[in-house]
């Protein structure tokens, strides 16, 4: 009898494993943040970091334009990544040439009071050109 009872412990920790393995993923997974949420933290922390550069340049603590584009394509592409429609990616884009509208504007006045140097007219000029292209063609889609 003891050898027959031997076979139904073995499948019973074998079981028993099975169900406290499940138990135990579902019991992670639940913690585990959603990609959507993820993504959501990903434009939120882009858009802090744009504004941060942005501020930086606005007070002259920085002549870095290039760092300004860049936080904001990061913002662009983690809001296209986080992007539920058309309608979303399509404002992305709008809000990336927005903000390379504005830098644009900031660098002329800027050069005209002395504050910038020239090569950061074509440069910003170069960032608002691309986005808006890529508006274009969000809008054409």
């Amino acid at each position: 009898m003891a050898i027959a009872r031997k076979p139904l412990m073995i499948l019973g920790l074998a079981v028993g494993f099975f169900l406290a393995g499940a138990l135990a993923e579902k019991a992670a997974t639940k913690d585990v943040p959603t990609v959507q949420k993820l993504a959501d933290a990903r434009v939120t922390a882009a858009r802090k970091a744009y504004e941060e550069t942005a501020l930086l340049y606005r007070e002259a603590r920085t002549r870095d334009v290039d760092r300004i584009y860049l936080w904001s394509r990061r913002w662009l592409d983690a809001q296209r990544d986080a992007a539920k429609g058309k309608a979303d990616e399509e404002a992305a884009y709008a809000g990336h040439w927005n903000r390379m509208k504005a830098v644009e504007d900031s660098v002329k006045n800027r050069l005209r009071s002395g504050a910038a140097a020239a090569i950061e007219v074509p440069a910003v000029e170069f960032y608002r050109l691309e986005a808006e292209i890529w508006l274009s063609q969000a809008r054409a889609k």
